[in-house]
């Protein structure tokens, strides 16, 4: 096997592991209707769960960041992603709802994991071209998104949501095992030191902060994910309560992931400057979820939801290549960084839904769309400062 061999399968495995990933991260979010009612949440309890997960996301990120072990990336990717199977049995076995956050902050962990050392890795091995490849990333967890409601709902006319964990935990393991074979008999041809393990070289942080450009692009990092955070984690729930249609909340999800798979496959081969893309499409996003929320039909709101996606469903591959291309230094902590920002977003966002649901489910959607205002107007700064 040649170096170029070796990197094409080791890059297929990992869009195959993203797309495992991708399951894990949606499945609760699917199923949110189910668990507040099975343990009669009320209030921020409510999205308690999905920021607990966040919560684990962020431990994650962060002890990347901090510890500096020496473990190579494609071992750490193996580790994460048994840790998220086995978190996604246990969730179909949890006893109690205090079990089930502990469970949920676990799974947020692997996820965590799996989340930064694969964009860091995709990134190592195929950095001529790392924005196709960046986007292709995301995009496979796009289809991992959009099968999983359609599996989720065809699996709940036969089980309940805690055997729908449990079927669905052998498939995330299928991919991590792919990736295992893949990355043992791959990685002794790639000559590309970045895929062992992170070494931050110190102050490097503090060096990364100072530059104006690096913040802009976290925050607008951090305002896109609450948007995206926001109709994830709550468009099934607005949708059932709002307009008494819950499979409708589903099929928002459904079309919104269709739309961001297409919209990352393509965003990185249109001559535009994806910057600019990103600015714009988040522009659209904004118009499009007010007019959606405010028109009061649920197949309207349905509509814009889709058109969300493709305006803005490039904006986290962008906004993540952006920063690591401008940063003169290893891919690890400009993703990590990134990424972190997306679970501040995740922690904080659904408690907040949750609470601001108790005013009026259309107070709550406001939400999304202020964030994602507040984005395009980060990216027309980061246009400017470059």
């Amino acid at each position: 096997m040649d170096a170029g061999l070796a990197t094409k399968r080791l890059t297929y495995s990992l869009l195959l592991l993203v797309g495992g990933y991708a399951i894990a991260f949606t499945i609760i979010s699917i199923l949110i209707n189910h668990i507040i009612e099975y343990y009669r949440l009320t209030g921020a309890d409510q999205g308690l769960a999905i920021s607990v997960m966040n919560i684990g996301n962020t431990v994650a990120v962060v002890l990347t960041l901090v510890m500096r072990w020496k473990i190579k990336k494609t071992t750490m990717l193996a580790v994460s992603g048994l840790i998220s199977v086995a978190a996604l049995a246990l969730t179909g076995a949890s006893a109690s709802f205090a079990a089930l956050l502990v469970i949920c902050l676990v799974l947020g962990v692997g996820l965590g994991w799996t989340e930064s050392y694969a964009n860091s890795t995709v990134i190592d091995i195929n950095r001529n071209d790392s924005a196709k490849y960046q986007g292709a990333l995301h995009g496979w967890y796009g289809v991992g998104a959009l099968l999983t409601p359609i599996a989720i709902q065809a699996l709940l006319l036969k089980y309940n949501w805690q055997e729908v964990y449990l079927l669905l935990a052998p498939v995330v393991l299928l991919t991590v095992f792919v990736f295992m074979v893949t990355a043992r008999r791959a990685q002794r041809h790639i000559s590309v030191p970045r895929i062992e393990a992170p070494n931050f070289a110190s102050g490097e942080m503090r060096k990364f902060l100072r530059n104006r450009r690096n913040v802009c692009l976290l925050l607008a990092m951090l305002t896109y994910s609450m948007m995206q955070f926001a109709l994830f984690a709550w468009i099934v729930r607005y949708m059932s309560v709002e307009h008494g249609n819950e499979s409708l909340g589903i099929a928002s999800i459904t079309l919104m992931w269709i739309c961001t798979t297409i919209s990352r496959f393509v965003a990185s081969r249109l001559p535009i400057d994806l910057m600019k893309l990103h600015t714009y499409g988040s522009l659209i996003t904004g118009v499009g979820l007010a007019i959606g929320v405010f028109s009061g039909n649920a197949i309207l709101m349905c509509a814009m939801v889709g058109v969300s996606g493709l305006a803005s469903g490039h904006c986290i591959p962008t906004l993540m290549n952006e920063s690591v291309i401008s940063h003169e230094g290893k891919s690890q902590l400009p993703t990590s960084a990134m990424i972190l920002t997306t679970r501040v977003s995740g922690v904080t966002i659904p408690p907040a839904l949750g609470l601001l649901s108790l005013i009026s489910m259309q107070v709550s959607m406001l939400v999304p769309i202020i964030t994602i205002f507040i984005s395009a107007l980060l990216g027309y700064a980061i246009i400017r400062l470059k």
